[in-house]
């Protein structure tokens, strides 16, 4: 995976899924946010899971190389607020244990999970779910 996100919109996104990911779930996975780069849509797919509660956001942005992985989510927050610039960098090798996020001449190599390890949350039909706005 290779792709440049807004800094901005992805630290919004980041502080919303830390909300969901349990801190003290016994399973280490569920601690993160699994990220999937859509090339063909141009977005980065974003989800959190409890197992009893999911969200799912899609952000812009600029992909060179699809993907995916799982990340702890409170790492990601705490990583992008100290980041100085408007982009961010996601570079990662597929099979590689870490991830780099490099903003300007600052960046961040940190262990990831497999997306294979990630649960996917199973999300019903949309006329099955509940819309909610304003988060």
């Amino acid at each position: 995976m290779k792709i440049t996100i807004n800094r901005t919109e992805a630290l919004s996104t980041a502080r919303r899924m830390a909300s969901i990911a349990p801190a003290d779930s016994p399973l280490d996975v569920l601690h993160g946010i699994l990220l999937e780069a859509d090339t063909d849509a141009g977005k980065l797919v974003v989800t959190a899971t409890s197992l009893e509660l999911s969200l799912i956001e899609r952000i812009p942005c600029t992909p060179a190389e699809g993907g995916a992985l799982a990340i702890d989510a409170r790492m990601m927050n705490g990583m992008l607020e100290k980041l100085p610039e408007d982009t961010v960098e996601i570079t990662h090798l597929e099979g590689s244990p870490v991830v780099t996020l490099k903003s300007g001449n600052a960046h961040y190599t940190i262990p990831v999970w497999s997306r294979a390890s990630f649960p996917k949350p199973e999300i019903p039909f949309p006329e099955d779910t509940v819309k909610v706005s304003g988060i």
